[in-house]
């Protein structure tokens, strides 16, 4: 009787431990793992253009035009990607690689993809703080 209880126990563990596995993100010198709905993707870091936040999910846009969905926040990139990304919005997250100006009417930063992405107000000092260093380089 004990093994029978044991063994129909032993399916609730192993899932469990697998989902744990599978939900973890790592970032380990310029490559990111992530786990999408087809599998685990490795990508370089400095092939992220940047991140959108759509509520619990977060989109990847790359420089190759493709995009991935992953369910993570934008939160969770941005403790992850700290040192490479700038929050300068809510809603996203971006390289600076990829940054070509600052568009002061509209507050909007232009990347090399012509593509214009929002800069919030309270995130507006940090926007002009990577320039001003950049400049000093």
């Amino acid at each position: 009787m004990k093994v029978l209880s044991l063994v129909s126990k032993t399916p609730k563990i192993i899932p469990l431990h697998l989902e744990i596995i599978k939900t973890q993100e790592t970032y380990v010198s310029g490559v990111l793992t992530i786990s999408t709905s087809k599998g685990i993707e490795i990508i370089q870091i400095n092939s992220i253009i940047y991140l959108k936040s759509d509520s619990n999910y977060t989109y990847i846009f790359l420089e190759s035009g493709r995009s991935i969905l992953v369910s993570k926040t934008l939160k969770n990139y941005e403790l992850l990607l700290k040192n490479s990304f700038i929050r300068v919005h809510n809603s996203y997250l971006v390289n600076p690689d990829y940054i070509q100006g600052f568009l002061k009417k509209t507050n909007h930063l232009l990347l090399c993809n012509h593509l214009e992405i929002p800069v919030s107000r309270s995130k507006k000092l940090n926007v002009k703080n990577l320039f001003k260093k950049s400049n000093r380089n």
